[in-house]
């Protein structure tokens, strides 16, 4: 059981919470909830809520200490990767090529938690670091995407598709392999972070979408609470919909108002099976790359 695992039943114990009273603070699924409890990885869509319910329970510092296995393990990252320290700076969104060159080195013996996450992310390697278990919490504390784009085909399914589709315990959609796939396309992608892509059906449910556009989803996420598309199945239908919380509530409000005849859905985010928030859309609104502005 890592330090996040212990501090969420810590906190759990602290605040004589049941087990379904504290996936109702974290908007997750009991069962994953008491997994989490009895030590199973708590997921990288919800580690960032538990980091925020939990953040007395960790005790934590502001940096890493660049012990020898870890600087090893970076530079041989760097070698295997054909790098250089330069390419490692930009990779790590840090302005100081001297500083990622003297922690590489060994001669700084502290790393941000910003800067280490960002280096790790990109090349896959945050779980067979040399870290302990504290330095993972603070890592999980202060994750920051990833400033290096990276290419990735994906999946697109259709609104149809996607009602047939299962989650796994930590909330991900089971998307068909990209060998599998009836569609594939091409996305610009940051890091480690999971992404859906769904197709708008050719009718006018979505008038203010063109039809064929495509919408990416980022499944690590919840919606923002003051207000974003999102996808997600409610009852049986995958549905788009704009989402909004309800001032002093946990109830959001599922808006179409862009659809005459169409009342919102006042539900909180548990009644989902399911829902992303879409980051972006793909030929829709004189084919720019944007939201549509609410």
């Amino acid at each position: 059981m890592d330090a996040l695992n212990k501090a969420l039943k810590a906190y759990c114990e602290a605040h004589h919470l049941t087990q379904a009273e504290l996936a109702q603070k974290l908007q997750a699924n009991q069962k994953s909830v008491s997994r989490w409890l009895n030590g199973a990885p708590i997921s990288q869509r919800y580690a960032r809520a538990v980091v925020e319910l939990c953040e007395r329970e960790l005790p934590l510092s502001d940096t890493i200490r660049n012990t020898d296995l870890l600087q090893n393990y970076i530079t041989n990252l760097l070698l295997h990767h054909n790098l250089t320290v330069e390419d490692m700076a930009e990779i790590a969104g840090h302005n100081s090529v001297r500083s990622i060159k003297r922690l590489v080195l060994g001669e700084l013996e502290e790393w941000f938690p910003q800067v280490l996450s960002a280096i790790l992310l990109r090349f896959d390697a945050l779980d067979a670091a040399p870290l302990t278990d504290r330095d993972r919490a603070l890592i999980q504390k202060h994750m920051v995407e990833n400033s290096a784009m990276q290419v990735r085909d994906l999946p697109v399914v259709t609104l149809d598709e996607a009602t047939t589709l299962g989650v796994d315990p930590d909330g991900y959609l089971l998307l068909p392999s990209v060998t599998e796939a009836t569609a594939v396309r091409t996305y610009p992608t940051r890091g480690r972070q999971r992404y859906a892509a769904f197709i708008i059906p050719n009718n006018d449910l979505y008038p203010i979408f063109h039809q064929g556009s495509e919408l990416l989803a980022l499944m690590d996420r919840k919606p923002d609470p003051k207000g974003t598309f999102v996808i997600g199945k409610l009852d049986g239908k995958v549905l788009v919909r704009y989402v909004r919380q309800v001032p002093g509530s946990q109830t959001y409000c599922f808006d179409l108002d862009f659809v005459h005849g169409n009342e919102p859905i006042y539900a909180t985010l548990d009644k989902w099976e399911w829902i992303y928030p879409v980051t972006k859309v793909v030929a829709q609104l004189a084919d720019e790359e944007l939201l549509p502005k609410r």
